[in-house]
This record gives C-alpha cells, sequence and structure tokens, in this order.
C-alpha cells in the first residue's frame, strides 16, 4: 500500500488536513488545528504498516478506516 493511495483517499476532505505522512511503520493523517475526529476525540489518524500483514487487515479496509475516520472531523 503507498502514501499515493491514502492522499487520494484523502482529497475530498484536503481542507481539513494540515498533514499526510508515511514511514516505514506507519502511515498518518494530521488535521488541521481546528478540527477533530468526534468519534476518539483525535487529531491525528495513525495506521501502523505491521496491521498489513497476511492475516490482518487489507489495504482496502485500511482505506475504509481512514474514511470513517474522517467522516467523524467536525471543527472545533
Amino acid at each position: 500500500m503507498s502514501l499515493t493511495a491514502i492522499k487520494r483517499a484523502c482529497r475530498p476532505y484536503k481542507s481539513l488536513i494540515l498533514e499526510i505522512a508515511g514511514d516505514s511503520e506507519c502511515f498518518e493523517v494530521i488535521l488541521k488545528d481546528c478540527y477533530v475526529s468526534t468519534t476518539y476525540g483525535e487529531t491525528m489518524w495513525v495506521f501502523g504498516r505491521d496491521n498489513l500483514a497476511p492475516g490482518q487487515m487489507s489495504a482496502s479496509d485500511m482505506i475504509d478506516e481512514l474514511e470513517l475516520w474522517l467522516g467523524d472531523v467536525e471543527q472545533q
């Protein structure tokens, strides 16, 4: 799974997002200061690449989780 796919999934929410990043261990989506995902009161979505191991989540599951999280974002 590439960072490009995560950036593509974030396009509809680009006005809410400060940064999208990834390294060898995880992917991160960081919201701008005035926004929060209301489900858990989070301002950052982090997904460990280890969750994509065989028998774990698929890349499609990861994108679904990200889109669900972004769908709960509201302005503070």
